[in-house]
This record gives structure tokens, C-alpha cells and sequence, in this order.
């Protein structure tokens, strides 16, 4: 005989303790949302990102790159890809990109790109990325009717 371990799963049927719960719940949940969107809550979390961000300036470059390199990556990368997306749709930061560009392009623009890469030690992976990305889009490309008629007229 199979014992019941007590918990409600998917497939069962809702009892009145689960539906207790779950509207208890429900009303927990949107009591914490109600406290957190309090002017008063805003405010603290205010002075606390203001705390932090000062916390952050007056460290040692090093020191938080060792502590970055403590924090579960997947959900940094995950946190950086939403930071950047986020920045990049800000005028300021991208003009600040191109002058970091045009600043590299004055400093190593007569270079060749193989030579960049070699230099990074990247070209190697350089290669094997662009083969990997571009075989399919050039499939794609090749079955498109416009490139067919492309290549008639030349």
C-alpha cells in the first residue's frame, strides 16, 4: 500500500486546506507587494541603493572582481545581460561607446583583424565561431528567392 507523504500535487484534487493555503497565500503576497510599493519602502530602498552604490565606488577594482567571482555566474551573466540591455538603450552610454571605438579604431585601426585576435589569443575561436554561426544564415540566404534572382542578373 502506497503511504500518502501529505502533500497536494498537480493531479489531485483541491482540498479545503489547499485552497485555505493558497488563498492565504495570496493575501500574504500581495500584502508584501503593497508594503514594498509604500512611499516609505521606496524611500529606504532608496537610501539603500544609495549606501551601496557609495560602498561599491570607494572599492578596490580587484576586490570586487574576486567577490563577483564568488556569486553563482549563470545568474551574473543572467544580471549583466539585463544591466547592459538596459544601459545601452541610454543615449549617453552609447555615445560613450563610440568614442571608446573611435578611440581604439585611432589606436589599432591600420591593424588587421586576424592580427587583433591573434594578439587577444582568439582567433583560432574567432574562425570556428563564424563558421558555426554563418553556415546556416548562408543556407538560409542561398534559398532565398531574391538571392536566386540576384544571382541571374549579375
Amino acid at each position: 500500500m502506497k503511504r500518502s507523504t501529505g502533500c497536494v500535487t498537480a493531479k489531485s484534487k483541491t482540498t479545503p486546506a489547499s485552497a485555505f493555503i493558497n488563498g492565504s497565500m495570496s493575501v500574504m503576497l500581495d500584502r508584501v507587494v503593497a508594503i514594498m510599493l509604500a512611499p516609505e519602502a521606496q524611500q529606504r530602498g532608496a537610501r539603500l541603493a544609495a549606501a551601496t552604490l557609495e560602498q561599491v565606488l570607494g572599492a578596490k577594482t580587484a576586490a570586487l572582481y574576486e567577490h563577483a567571482a564568488r556569486l553563482p555566474q549563470d545568474a551574473l551573466w543572467r544580471a549583466a545581460a539585463d544591466v547592459l540591455a538596459h544601459n545601452l538603450a541610454r543615449p549617453e552610454v552609447r555615445a560613450a561607446v563610440l568614442e571608446e571605438v573611435e578611440a581604439a579604431l585611432r589606436a589599432e585601426g591600420t591593424r588587421p583583424v586576424a592580427a587583433l585576435l591573434a594578439d587577444a589569443g582568439a582567433l583560432d575561436a574567432a574562425r570556428e565561431d563564424f563558421v558555426r554561426v554563418a553556415t546556416p544564415l548562408i543556407g538560409d540566404l542561398a534559398r532565398h528567392p531574391a538571392f536566386g534572382a540576384w544571382l541571374k542578373a549579375l
